[in-house]
């Protein structure tokens, strides 16, 4: 992830594609049952979207194609507790916020919470900790990547040189 991209942060299309149901297909384990996201991706190209964040049968945020979902707000982080797969960089990010003496929780996250949020990131094993900017084009707070995002990015590459963590 180049630094301009960084500060760009991701523009994600919120779809209404649903998550496949964790009683089809168990979320917490890889498997080949992507055309759920897939779809959801290819509409996030054909709007001009970076990728997607598809919604569970109740309308809470899951996740996106390969990569877990946070939000902040004045609580602290939360990231959706079902229907997602349970990354290691996900499980990462808690093990830094609790150094860190950061709340994090898992609960279900509302559209209204997603769009509401001081601050959204994504995390992947290839990306690491990526800002969310924009959610359907809309500007989350001022558009600008927050301190959370940008201090866990920072210390979460900075572990890769710590044999420890890495």
């Amino acid at each position: 992830l180049k630094q301009e991209d960084f500060e760009k942060g991701l523009d994600v299309l919120l779809t209404e594609i649903k998550r496949i149901p964790p009683s089809s297909v168990d979320p917490t384990i890889k498997n080949y049952h992507w055309m759920d996201l897939v779809t959801g991706m290819l509409n996030a190209y054909e709007k001009g979207n970076d990728t997607a964040i598809l919604v569970d049968e109740n309308n809470n945020i899951t996740e996106g194609p390969g990569f877990n979902l946070f939000c902040v707000d004045e609580t602290g982080i939360f990231t959706p507790e079902y229907g997602v797969l349970e990354g290691i960089t996900r499980q990462t990010v808690f093990d830094l916020a609790i150094e860190l003496d950061i709340s994090i929780n898992k609960k279900p996250i509302s559209i209204e919470q997603l769009k509401n949020a001081k601050e959204l990131f994504a995390t992947s094993t290839a990306g690491g900790i990526m800002p969310i900017t924009k959610v359907n084009g809309e500007l989350i707070a001022d558009g600008k990547v927050g301190g959370n995002p940008r201090k866990l990015h920072e210390i979460y590459w900075e572990k890769h040189k710590d044999p420890g963590w890495s």
